[in-house]
């Protein structure tokens, strides 16, 4: 049987925040959960795909953002190039979404990874559904996003 979005959501962010420490971070603070997209839809993406079901988990934030996140993640102080901010991000996004597999393979055992991809924005189709987690990270706002289709 097929897990809710909102597991997909629990999941997830559980998942960063055991990753917290990645970022040199005590915690993870929740702002919100949502149904609607951010504003801002840039960050890195990531397919979940199973024979019960298949979502896209997303990183998303803002450039001043994402360049704050990357230089944590990488231990760099000084700012990084658009590349290597769009490497950190991928790599964040494939880590939190193998966290992710290993609490969600209990609802589908054939659940695979597809590559990160890091992109400017998503449109969504029709018969998808979103759920958004708004979470505050070493005072960076990002959301986590579950985009489950079908």
């Amino acid at each position: 049987m097929a897990a809710s979005a909102e597991i997909w959501l629990e999941a997830s962010i559980a998942t960063l925040s055991d990753c917290a420490s990645m970022f040199e971070a005590d915690n993870l603070e929740v702002l919100g959960i949502s149904l609607q997209l951010p504003s801002y839809t840039g960050g890195a993406y990531i397919s979940v795909v199973g024979t019960e079901q298949s979502v896209e988990l997303g990183v998303v934030c803002t450039p001043e953002s994402q360049q704050a996140l990357a230089q944590r993640f990488l231990g760099a102080e000084a700012a990084l190039e658009p590349d290597e901010v769009a490497d950190a991000m991928r790599e964040i996004a494939n880590i939190v979404a193998g966290g992710l597999k290993t609490v969600m393979i209990q609802h589908d055992p054939s659940l695979l990874l597809g590559l990160p991809l890091f992109i400017d924005g998503v449109h969504l189709g029709a018969n998808t559904r979103t759920h958004v987690a708004k979470v505050n990270l070493i005072g960076q706002e990002l959301c986590l996003v579950v985009i489950v289709r079908g």
